[in-house]
């Protein structure tokens, strides 16, 4: 090997005044959630947990879950949006990124929950397909060609998405419900549809999958050969731990970072 040739000194200042830690980038301040399950588990009001001051995007009725009496005393305050268009959910990340949208009670958002992923892709398909044909020249839309799940990944969820990434101030969690668990598709996953799962899973911090055990909420959130697909960056003292241990350790996070 040749004699290493050293930079200029303000080579190297420049370098390690845009590290990471000098700058603060690539420190996750804001967590990024997956949680999935079978309908009606319970992962709307688990969301509503994970936050002090919720605002929940919707795209169907899940949220009648938190007005119960048997749940108030749980979870954080809440509002929230119908889901008709993912620009519209990127507007809602900004502005509660920003300290935009406020609670009730006076203090900014500090959780993002979106329920369910699986009905915004699946609701934004549709109205790909119901536009597929223009009635000037009959052609296919392009976006409908070929892959049209690329597409709501590419153009429309992907800036999502992102926004999710950069966030710091805020927490986003999404829900989704499950596919697979047959013999054509063993592997239990979130019902994401094609290439929008794949830009998802991409920038989350933790995929659980949620169920009930003898009348006990349980999130698995590592891998255990079991065909569920899970996974986090984050330690966990088990590959299963309940509802109460799941909502105890993400705050730990959040203090952490």
């Amino acid at each position: 090997m040749g004699t290493p040739v050293p930079l200029e000194p303000n080579a190297v200042k420049f370098i390690k005044s845009h590290s990471i830690k000098a700058t603060g980038n690539g420190v996750p301040a804001a967590r990024k959630l997956l949680i999935f399950s079978q309908p009606k588990v319970g992962k709307t009001v688990l969301g509503a947990r994970l936050g002090k001051h919720n605002w929940l995007v919707t795209d169907e009725d899940g949220f009648t879950s938190l007005t119960n009496d048997s749940v108030r005393k749980v979870i954080g305050h809440w509002d929230g949006t119908t889901f008709e268009k993912w620009v519209d959910v990127r507007m809602v990340l900004q502005a509660a990124e920003a300290g935009q949208i406020i609670c009730e009670c006076g203090e900014p958002v500090d959780n993002i929950i979106l329920d369910t992923v699986s009905g915004m892709v699946a609701e934004t398909l549709q109205q790909i397909a119901a536009g597929a044909g223009t009635p000037k020249t009959g052609r296919v839309a392009p976006e409908s060609a070929g892959r049209p799940d690329y597409m709501v990944s590419k153009g429309r969820i992907l800036p999502v998405i992102q926004q999710i990434a950069q966030m710091r101030n805020c927490s986003v969690t999404l829900l989704a419900h499950t596919k697979g668990g047959t013999k054509d598709a063993p592997n239990v996953v979130p019902d994401i549809h094609g290439a929008a799962y794949e830009v998802v899973n991409k920038y989350i911090s933790l995929q659980a999958y949620m169920f009930i055990d003898d009348g006990t909420r349980k999130l698995q959130v590592g891998a255990m050969g079991n065909q569920i697909v899970t996974g986090s960056r984050y330690d966990f003292p088990a590959n299963i731990v309940t509802d109460d241990e799941f909502v105890a350790h993400v705050e730990k996070w959040k203090e952490a970072t």
